[in-house]
């Protein structure tokens, strides 16, 4: 869980919600990459899950399909979740999935590198499930893409 609250209300929200999960508080500029994103979103007919959230449900799509052979080798487990891509979003849109990656070129990981780290976690998937929207501000950055 990420969120936006000071420390104080990020812990009096975990009381007010029963979670127990590990959540931080986001940094200022997280938080204004979440609100650029959630602009581009009509919020009403839709499923919206920010980087932590997005990412945990991609890899409890592996925990799904690899359960067996992770029980068998839990390093195996810990290998494949750290090679995941963490998307910067997911969205959902009658039952539809969509991965967005909202790029701002301020990320060091190149284009090509971060292409292939979603290949390589959707591809063991159904990956026709599975779209990516690169989302951009610049003409420039989209026609290099």
């Amino acid at each position: 869980m990420t969120t936006g609250l000071g420390s104080n209300g990020l812990k009096y929200a975990q009381e007010l919600l029963g979670y127990s999960g590990n959540a931080k508080a986001v940094t200022g500029g997280q938080m204004e990459h979440y609100r650029g994103l959630l602009k581009q979103v009509d919020r009403t007919h839709i499923k919206w899950y920010p980087t932590q959230e997005a990412s945990y449900k991609l890899y409890r799509h592996w925990e799904w399909k690899y359960h067996d052979k992770w029980r068998k080798d839990p390093k195996r487990q810990i290998r494949d979740r750290a090679s995941l891509i963490r998307p910067d979003a997911l969205l959902v849109v009658h039952g539809k999935k969509f991965w967005i990656e909202d790029d701002t070129g301020k990320e060091w990981l190149d284009q090509l590198g971060k292409f292939k780290r979603y290949i390589d976690s959707f591809e063991p998937l159904d990956h026709q499930k599975n779209q990516v929207i690169w989302v951009t501000d610049s003409k420039k950055r989209a026609k290099n893409m």
